[in-house]
């Protein structure tokens, strides 16, 4: 019998700032209403170039706020975090490697790792609330693993 691989769940879930939701729902919805009056203006027989234009965008932006809605912007495990800044961005740290966790003056989240390498993180869309939860929780768990 094949052995069942353990689901690793999420310690905490950081979330993501509302208004960063609303400005991809109403970006979307923009595009939208711009794609429907283009659709209904066009005969059935006729070729509307615009539709097409802004029917590529529109699935874009509809996608990814559909994404955004349904992802937390960081998942925190035992032994790593994980950055889903957008679609296309998925960071996955390990808390081993990590020597240091500081906010940079910009408000982005500056990791050193041991070897003495830098990476920046932006927390643009992270909840106001949830980014000091997210450097203490850091932090600690980064304390724990050095142990």
């Amino acid at each position: 019998m094949r052995k069942q691989k353990e689901e690793d769940l999420p310690i905490l879930n950081i979330e993501r700032n509302i208004l960063i939701i609303a400005l991809h729902i109403l970006l979307t919805a923009a595009i939208a209403f711009l794609f429907k009056l283009n659709v209904v203006k066009a005969d059935v027989t006729q070729v509307n170039p615009v539709s097409f234009f802004l029917a590529v965008p529109l699935l874009f932006f509809g996608f990814q706020a559909l994404w955004i809605i349904l992802t937390p912007f960081a998942l925190f495990y035992k032994d790593r975090i994980e950055f889903k800044n957008n679609i296309f961005t998925n960071k996955v740290f390990y808390l081993i490697d990590i020597k240091e966790v500081v906010f940079a003056k910009n408000g982005s989240l500056k990791i050193t790792y041991h070897d003495g390498d830098i990476e920046l993180i932006g927390m643009m869309g992270i909840r106001a609330t949830h980014k000091s939860i997210l450097l203490n929780q850091l932090q600690k768990e980064i304390e724990t693993n050095r142990n």
